[in-house]
C-alpha cells in the first residue's frame, strides 16, 4: 500500500454514505457530481473544498475513461464510495483496470519557459495539491484509490 498525508490506519473510517457503480464514461462525471453535492450539501463544505472535489473527481474519473481500460470488451466502470468523517470527505474509487499507482509518480519538471510547456500531465499533481491524504493499493486485480479532502 501507498499512502500520503496519513497512514491507511489514519484515514477516516466510516460506513459509505454513498455508492455508485460507474461506467467509464463522460456521462458519469456527471452523475458522480450531482451525488456527491447532495451529499455535501448538509455539511457546507468551504468554496476551496467545493472546487477541489471538482477538480479531483473530474481527474479520477476522466483518467478511468481515457486510460485505465483501453481494452475492454464490455463497457468498464468504476465503484465510487464516499462518507463524511471527521470534517472531511473520503472518497474511494475502485476498479479492475489497468494497475496504476498515482502515488508513485514523481512530481512533474516545471518547464524553464512557456515554449517549453507541454499541456496535460498535471492531475496527480493537482490530486496531491487538494487532497489532505490518500491511500492507493492493488488488491485481487483491483485498483483501490482513497482520497481524503477537508471541507474546510
Amino acid at each position: 500500500m501507498t499512502t500520503r498525508g496519513a497512514t491507511a490506519a489514519g484515514l477516516p473510517p466510516g460506513p459509505p454514505a454513498l455508492s455508485l457503480l460507474l461506467r467509464c464514461e463522460l456521462a458519469s462525471c456527471a452523475v458522480a457530481h450531482e451525488a456527491l453535492q447532495r451529499l455535501l450539501a448538509p455539511h457546507q463544505p468551504s468554496a476551496r473544498a467545493s472546487f477541489g472535489l471538482d477538480v479531483v473527481l473530474e481527474e479520477l474519473l476522466m483518467n478511468q475513461i481515457l486510460h485505465a481500460h483501453p481494452a475492454a470488451v464490455e463497457p468498464a466502470s468504476v465503484a465510487l464510495q464516499a462518507w463524511v468523517a471527521d470534517d472531511a470527505l473520503v472518497l474511494r474509487l475502485a476498479d479492475r483496470g489497468i494497475a496504476f499507482d498515482p502515488l508513485s509518480r514523481p512530481a512533474p519538471v516545471k518547464p524553464a519557459s512557456l515554449d517549453e510547456a507541454r499541456p496535460g500531465g498535471l492531475g496527480i499533481h493537482l490530486l496531491r495539491r487538494y487532497a489532505s491524504a490518500l491511500a492507493y493499493q492493488r488488491v485481487g486485480g483491483e485498483n483501490q484509490l482513497t482520497i481524503v479532502l477537508a471541507l474546510r
